[in-house]
């Protein structure tokens, strides 16, 4: 998983590439894109596959794009987490 800046352009995140937690195992590396203070764009291989977005405490995991279209398909309180959801 990659944050950067959004005015840097997408970053390429391939399946290959692997970030382990030692709570949640192995999840694929993502770009994390910032659109605003809760919102974030998720890029996996070169292709947007959801939006995370916070909620308070908890991360709302919605998958699909444009986001006016997107379904949700989970919450949890770690960003790390949600993100697994959209990459599983």
């Amino acid at each position: 998983m990659t944050l950067h800046d959004a005015s840097a352009g997408p970053i390429a995140a391939t399946a290959r590439e692997t970030i382990t937690q030692p709570s949640l195992g192995r999840v694929p590396a993502a770009a994390i894109i910032p659109l605003s203070l809760s919102l974030y764009e998720i890029v996996l291989n070169d292709r947007p596959i959801g939006y995370i977005e916070a909620a308070g405490p908890i991360w709302v995991a919605l998958s699909g794009t444009p986001y006016a279209f997107a379904v949700e398909v989970g919450q949890h309180r770690n960003l790390t987490a949600a993100v697994r959801i959209l990459t599983h």
